[in-house]
């Protein structure tokens, strides 16, 4: 199988998959492994669970989690996921609805939805979110279980205050995006996320107060953002100068703190 024989959730089952007969057949080979292992065995971390009865999640239905291990957090999919499919008895409903019941029987995860779209859930798993991808269901079922390390909150280095907060942003924009909300207590503030940056997918947050804000401002921020072509954005000083439409200007076009 090669990567671009991948296109949809479908083509997952072009992989070769093996079941309980063909391990218990071939673990007398070799290694403990057998003669499936493609590496030396000191290179490999094997878990063998079990889940309901019949050693498929949820009694009978057959399913695969998909991560980052430097990304994701491994206590959360461990605590919420693999232990809450293990422990679950559910029988697969006929025709669609699957990962639905899943999702509301199954997994502890509040973040979690169907995706039928490949190109997202290839997205997701690369920031840092799990995949389950269930036999029976072309969807795959994503979670938000990022988890890896950031820096944490502190003192601003260049804007020092006497009188008011002493909280600096961060690199995490869900943690810049909590100390906004903290101060703006209201049911105006609008979050709106868009993607730049071409292959590596960048995130950004357009964060601005419904009915106070300009209108006409935040849809000229927005169309500067769609405009942005470029194979990765390193920073917001990249941002800056990828949206400004009078470069030699003297006058400063965006302000940032």
């Amino acid at each position: 199988v090669k990567p671009s024989d991948i296109k949809t959730l479908k083509d997952i089952q072009k992989f070769p998959f093996i079941d309980k007969k063909t391990q218990r057949d071939t673990q007398g080979v070799g290694s403990f492994l057998g003669e499936l292992a493609a590496v030396p065995e000191e290179d490999v971390v094997f878990v063998s669970t079990s889940s309901g009865s019949t050693g498929e999640l949820g009694g009978s239905i057959e399913a695969m989690i998909v991560f980052m291990d430097v990304l994701a957090d491994a206590d959360m999919i461990n605590d919420f996921v693999l232990k809450q499919g293990m422990n679950a008895s559910l029988t697969a409903p006929t025709g669609d609805g699957l990962a639905e019941l899943v999702i509301e029987r199954v997994i502890a995860v509040q973040d979690a939805a169907p995706e039928r779209d490949f190109d997202e859930a290839k997205r997701a798993i690369l920031e840092g979110r799990s995949a389950v991808f269930l036999e029976g269901d072309d969807r795959a079922i994503l979670m938000d279980t990022r988890g890896f390390p950031s820096r944490s909150v502190g003192e601003p280095k260049n804007e020092t205050v006497v009188l008011g907060p002493h909280e600096a942003f961060t690199e995490s924009i869900r943690t810049n995006i909590s100390l906004i909300r903290r101060i703006v207590r209201t049911d105006d503030l609008v979050c709106e996320f868009r993607e730049a940056g071409g292959k590596n997918n960048v995130r950004l947050a357009i964060l601005y107060r419904d009915g106070i804000a300009n209108r006409s401002l935040v849809n000229e921020v927005k169309r500067r953002l769609a405009g942005i072509d470029t194979l990765m954005v390193l920073s917001t000083g990249m941002i800056d100068q990828l949206t400004e439409e009078h470069g030699l200007s003297p006058v400063p076009q965006t302000l940032a703190t």
